[in-house]
């Protein structure tokens, strides 16, 4: 679900890759799969809000003073003005909230300006849940909301979702679902390991799941992400190795 950034050197390097033939981003599937790029970084996918909803959220946001954040196709996170909600995004190792005016925010998605893969509001966990019906019915059959974890709702180009970013990817590199191992922890994970778990592929949910993960899954973590799950998951299904 991230986007394309600092965090993904770091990966690397831990899981020792140090193959010329793959770029820093490549092959990968970035940003809730609205981008997904080939072996060179280059991108195969690439979905975008429209103008209108992007418009429609600005308003939103400001209207209910909620923090808003862009995703843009230069690899960039954007807001009008960065505070303690739009600075929970940098423990992530994420590009860095850039503050560039609610007329920079305006902007966005007309030339020369980027385009934007999704946006994402933030603020108070109750706040937003007495928002999101809202927010869903301002956005019926434009865009699609979903939540990948507490004080974070997040908006995708109608239909979007990580699965459709790793189907399309299993395709470029010529693997099945059934060669794939997939894990989440949140609502905006199901569908993935659902369509994974059906097509005889492996379908991790992390001990700190919601339920209805969990239900979808077939495989249960006992740890949290934040205690070493997918470590585990990949030694144990990837590897083959003893718990």
């Amino acid at each position: 679900g991230k986007s394309r950034g600092p965090w993904v050197q770091d990966v690397r390097r831990e899981l020792g890759f140090t193959n010329p033939g793959y770029s820093l981003n490549g092959p990968g599937v970035f940003i809730q799969g609205l981008l997904v790029c080939d072996e060179s970084g280059n991108p195969v996918q690439q979905l975008t809000l429209t103008a209108q909803v992007i418009k429609d959220l600005n308003q939103f946001a400001a209207k209910r003073s909620i923090s808003l954040v862009a995703y843009t196709t230069d690899d960039r996170i954007v807001c009008s003005k960065t505070d303690e909600h739009t600075d929970k995004i940098i423990p992530f190792n994420e590009p860095t909230p850039e503050a560039i005016s609610e007329e920079g925010m305006s902007l966005l998605a007309h030339p020369p300006q980027p385009d934007v893969y999704k946006m994402m509001l933030m603020g108070d966990e109750n706040n937003l849940a007495r928002t999101r019906p809202d927010l869903e019915q301002l956005l019926l059959g434009k865009a699609t909301v979903t939540k990948a974890m507490d004080e974070m709702l997040e908006i995708l180009p109608f239909g979007a979702s990580k699965w459709s970013g790793v189907a399309k990817a299993l395709d470029m590199l010529g693997y099945a679902p059934s060669d794939c191992l997939v894990m989440g922890d949140g609502e905006n994970d199901l569908e993935m390991l659902l369509q994974v778990g059906k097509e005889g592929g492996v379908a991790v949910a992390v001990g700190n799941a919601v339920p209805s993960l969990k239900e979808a899954a077939t495989e249960v973590m006992s740890k949290s992400h934040d205690e070493g799950a997918a470590a585990e998951a990949l030694r144990r299904f990837v590897l083959g190795l003893p718990d």
